[in-house]
């Protein structure tokens, strides 16, 4: 991750989420899962981060840290939010799912 297009990004939603948001839709989720990715090296590396050691994306942007709080205790955001994936994670599974779907298309099973 480029530090500095980093700070863009956030920088730019930043001023954003100064402005509010009136609603909360995919783009938000989006948002999420990529300042969650930010928030989880901030914390699990803390200022050893190889990457961008010291850096807090928290720190100059209130606002964007503060809809980031709010938005992670919504219910829509809590019931998927940082659980364990609880399916069938085999090739065997995946390669049926893959299978399925090229039959639907009327295309070979690999």
């Amino acid at each position: 991750m480029d530090l500095a297009q980093d700070r863009t990004w956030l920088d730019h939603l930043e001023v954003e989420a100064k402005k509010g948001w009136d609603h909360f839709d995919i783009g938000h989720v989006g948002m999420l899962q990529m300042i969650s990715y930010t928030d989880f090296r901030n914390k699990f590396y803390g200022d050893a981060d190889p990457v961008n050691p010291g850096y807090n994306w928290r720190k100059g942007r209130p606002a964007l840290s503060a809809w980031f709080d709010e938005a992670t205790r919504r219910d829509s955001v809590n019931w998927f939010w940082n659980k364990d994936f609880e399916a069938d994670e085999s090739p065997g599974f995946f390669r049926k799912s893959i299978n399925e779907v090229l039959s639907s298309q009327g295309r070979a099973s690999l």
